[in-house]
C-alpha cells in the first residue's frame, strides 16, 4: 500500500491516488494551493506538530479528515493559523478532526481549532470530532464547548455518521 492510499477493513481505499504526490508543507502556497491541497490530500508540517488531510473517494457528502498529531502551542500556532485559515477557509466539503495524536493544545490552539469549525460552519459545512486524545477530552470538559460540536469516538464513526446523515445540519 503506498502513501496515498489507506484502507478500511473491507479493502476499499479511502483517498485519491491521483497518480500525483501529495502536497507536502514546502511546496504549500497558502494563496493558491488550498483548493488542490483539499482535493489531493497531503500533509502540512509545523514544529511538533503534523496535520495530515485525507480527502475521501467517496460518498455524499464528499468528506475531508484532518488527522492532528503532536502538540498546538506558541512555537507553531502563528504559522497553523495562517495555513489553516488559507486551507479551510473555502472548503465545502464536510470535516472529520480526528484529534486522537493531539497531545497537547494551548489556549491559541484551541481558538484556532474553534475558530476552523465556526468558520465551515458559516458556510453550511459540516464539521465533526472524529476520535480525542485523553488530554484533549480533560481540556474540551473544562471549557463550556458549543452545544452543537459533535465529538464521535472515531473516524469511522463520524464518517459513519456523516453518510446515513445522522449528524444535524450546521446552523
Amino acid at each position: 500500500m503506498d502513501n496515498n492510499q489507506h484502507h478500511t477493513g473491507d479493502k476499499k481505499p479511502l483517498l485519491a491516488n491521483t497518480g500525483e504526490p501529495p502536497i507536502s508543507n514546502l511546496e504549500f502556497d497558502p494563496a493558491g494551493d488550498s483548493a488542490e491541497l483539499l482535493e489531493r490530500g497531503g500533509v502540512l508540517e509545523f514544529p511538533e506538530l503534523q496535520l495530515r488531510i485525507e480527502p475521501q473517494l467517496s460518498g455524499t457528502p464528499p468528506v475531508t479528515v484532518v488527522r492532528w498529531q503532536g502538540r498546538i502551542a506558541n512555537n507553531n500556532s502563528y504559522e497553523l493559523n495562517r495555513k489553516a485559515n488559507a486551507v479551510f477557509g473555502n472548503n465545502h466539503h464536510s470535516l472529520i478532526m480526528d484529534l486522537s495524536g493531539l497531545e497537547y493544545i494551548n489556549s491559541s490552539g484551541v481558538a484556532i481549532l474553534f475558530s476552523i469549525i465556526f468558520k465551515a460552519r458559516e458556510k453550511e459545512v459540516q464539521v465533526v470530532i472524529g476520535g480525542m486524545h485523553p488530554f484533549l477530552s480533560n481540556v474540551f470538559r473544562l471549557m463550556d464547548l458549543p452545544g452543537e460540536m459533535t465529538v464521535f469516538e472515531n473516524v469511522a464513526a463520524a464518517q459513519a455518521a456523516l453518510v446515513n446523515g445522522s449528524v444535524s445540519n450546521p446552523a
